[in-house]
């Protein structure tokens, strides 16, 4: 590596009681120059919550001492939550026993920076190189695409271009190039025609619109490459299923050149995984605009009749949730907010702000899910619930045992989207409620670390909620 790897020993992570910067963990001797003969090294990046601090209440990194100490402990793997089990169904658990096998070193980003107050700089660390050296790569993002990030030095982005590129399967084109020959493309990437798949289940088009290349995609488009086919495998790395189409694919990576080009290419709304709902989950409020300009009907639903004002809820897409509302005209009517509200608690985006709007926008804070039996979706929540109950337990299982009856503020719970049972909570939603198998809020809580405010307000100390859900929506986030 051309700079050294500074980290913290895992020991030294679950005693500490405040973020320092380098140069005071530097100076205490804490930090620790990783090596390959030292063990395994884990990346830990998060978001800030302090324009001038990432943590100035150690909230975060707390709940970062808590995650470690319970993979460390007995925990035989870590599942995919159930949006992914059932979205990217090849994606597997991750066994601990790797992190356990060898001491293990935090690469935490607040002690990565060696200059205190000067802009950071992506190191020169490559992905060959982590591998090489035992590193685990675990991530922690905000819920935001690909794509959308800013660069206050402009040559990182061609750096960080080309490391995603080394991640991707299957894709080995040049990075910061806007434009290539589909015939070098195809020879670079080992293609023998334009509707090809490689071994990823992907096409030279999937790539394109991956990419947001326009000059590859117009290029392979005259070549007559099929504009609607479907990859053939689902991609974890990605988070994309199978049979996303080029469409898709640009439309969640926020690809919106690329996408106008499909469109008016007369690319169809056909696909499983509809292409609104990809716009939604990404937050990509023009991606919605245009294809509700082109005539999509914004209220379809996916296989597991997710609709995409469902799926931006479920994903904490505030800007395009206000934008499917926009956008719906006299489809409106037929959206339900109750069911999107559910999926905001079930899944990814349980903020208050979002609980908020949604309640603002007439959905009940205590509707119970119901499951339309007579249905693919019903039969596939019955399957899944009676493996739960043969003692199958995944995370998909678990939810659709419970699934039937059960309220946004018991799905909140149980998905952990704390910030926004505390909302329920302070808008009126009731406590005593059961789901079908007679399960309460507090059930569920038992089975969690919930907060203290959640506690009290089992007791019926409301205040801590109203309190959480009062401030939640000046919180301040900055990117990192």
């Amino acid at each position: 590596m051309l700079f050294p790897m500074y980290t913290v020993r895992l020991e030294a992570v679950l005693q500490m009681v405040e973020i320092e910067p380098h140069e005071h963990l530097k100076a205490k001797d804490i930090l620790v120059e990783f090596s390959q003969d030292l063990g395994n090294a884990a990346f830990v990046s998060h978001q800030w919550v302090g324009n001038g601090h990432p943590d100035p209440d150690f909230k975060q990194f707390r709940v970062l001492q808590e995650a470690l100490r319970h993979v460390m402990s007995d925990l035989s793997c870590i599942p995919p939550d159930v949006f992914t089990e059932a979205h990217v169904p090849s994606t597997k658990s991750w066994p601990t026993w790797k992190l356990r096998s060898a001491p293990l070193f935090i690469w935490y980003d607040c002690v990565l920076a060696q200059d205190l107050g000067q802009s950071r700089k992506i190191g020169s660390v490559k992905v060959p190189e982590l591998a090489s050296l035992g590193t685990y790569l675990g991530i922690e993002v905000e819920s935001r695409s690909a794509g959308e990030g800013d660069f206050t030095v402009a040559d990182d982005r061609l750096k960080l271009v080309k490391t995603v590129h080394e991640l991707v399967p299957g894709f080995k084109g040049e990075p910061g190039l806007d434009s290539q020959p589909v015939g070098q493309f195809l020879f670079q990437n080992g293609f023998v025609a334009v509707d090809e798949a490689d071994a990823a289940g992907w096409k030279p088009l999937h790539y394109a619109a991956l990419r947001g290349n326009t000059s590859l995609l117009l290029g392979l488009l005259e070549a007559r490459a099929n504009i609607n086919a479907g990859t053939k495998k689902d991609q974890p790395l990605l988070g994309q299923p199978a049979g996303s189409s080029a469409l898709n694919l640009a439309l969640a990576f926020r690809n919106n050149d690329v996408a106008r080009l499909l469109v008016g290419a007369k690319a169809n709304f056909t696909r499983r995984y509809t292409d609104a709902a990809a716009a939604a989950m990404s937050n990509n409020p023009e991606g919605i605009r245009m294809l509700s300009n082109a005539g999509y009907d914004l209220t379809r639903t996916s296989f597991f009749h997710l609709s995409p004002l469902d799926v931006a809820a479920g994903f904490g897409s505030l800007e395009a949730l206000e934008e499917l509302v926009a956008s719906a005209g006299p489809a409106l009517a037929r959206m339900d907010m109750s069911r999107a509200l559910f999926s905001s608690a079930a899944l990814r985006g349980g903020s208050a702000a979002q609980v908020q709007r949604l309640l603002e926008l007439r959905a009940d804070v205590n509707a119970a899910f119901s499951v339309n039996w007579t249905t693919w979706h019903g039969l596939v929540v019955a399957v899944m619930g009676l493996r739960h109950r043969l003692g199958t337990g995944t995370a998909m299982t678990s939810w659709a045992y419970h699934l039937p009856g059960q309220t946004p503020l018991m799905a909140a719970v149980m998905s952990g989207q704390y910030e926004g049972a505390a909302a329920l909570v302070a808008a009126g939603a009731r406590l005593d409620l059961r789901n079908w198998h007679g399960w309460t809020v507090s059930h569920f809580a038992r089975e969690r670390s919930v907060p203290d405010f959640l506690m009290e307000a089992f007791q019926g100390q409301l205040e801590g909620c109203q309190r959480v859900s009062a401030l939640a929506p000046g919180y301040v986030e900055e990117c990192f």
